[in-house]
């Protein structure tokens, strides 16, 4: 499965050795049907990039609540489940939008 980046996000290009942020929603299709993203690399250079190259640098704040998240559950004597812990998390949230 290719990943799939946003605006703004914060990346780790694995052959360049350094952070990049996105600068767009939609990738570049390149002619043989790879992704391509526009990156906005350290030394102030625009690129392109293939999506393969890429890896999401989690944001410091999701990573804090999946750690609380995963210790809360792991002490009530439940084993935590990611994907399942994410799931709840945007029901809640799309629940809460909808009853405003």
């Amino acid at each position: 499965m290719t990943q799939q980046f946003k605006f703004g996000d914060k990346c780790y290009h694995l052959t360049g050795d350094m952070e990049v942020i996105i600068v767009s929603d939609e990738p570049v299709i390149a002619d043989d049907g790879s992704k391509m993203w526009r990156i906005f690399d350290e030394d102030f250079g625009y690129h392109l990039c293939s999506d393969y190259k890429l890896e999401l640098v989690p944001h410091p704040d999701t990573v804090r609540l999946e750690k609380i998240g995963r210790l809360a559950v792991e002490a009530m004597g439940m084993a935590f489940d990611l994907d399942e812990y994410r799931r709840q998390i945007d029901e809640t949230m799309q629940k809460e939008v909808h009853d405003k």
